[in-house]
């Protein structure tokens, strides 16, 4: 991920993308993302992907949550690395909580 990286969430919130990583990556049990029907494209120094995602997770109050959308990101070409600038999730559906 790019130091600079931009996440775009569902209900327009936009953000450094590392604050939502990092939420993406707290939760006991860990949450778990599956990834469907990738596709994306690559020229020079750019690229993007796109896909559809279920992301599981458990709540605070111990009950389970699944919430379904779709995934685009935009990457730069940095050496040999692909880095992440943007990151747009939307979701299928209404938010459990307001954030």
């Amino acid at each position: 991920m790019a130091p600079d990286a931009i996440w775009a969430d569902e209900d327009g919130h936009i953000l450094p993308a590392r604050f939502f990583i990092g939420k993406l990556m707290q939760g006991k049990p860990p949450k778990k993302l599956t990834a469907t029907n990738l596709g994306g494209q690559t020229w020079d120094g750019g690229a993007w992907a796109a896909f559809d995602y279920t992301l599981d997770e458990t709540l605070a109050n111990g009950s389970t949550n699944q919430i379904k959308g779709t995934n685009t990101m935009t990457f730069k070409k940095v050496g040999n690395d692909w880095q992440v600038v943007l990151v747009h999730a939307s979701v299928n559906g209404p938010a459990i909580t307001p954030h």
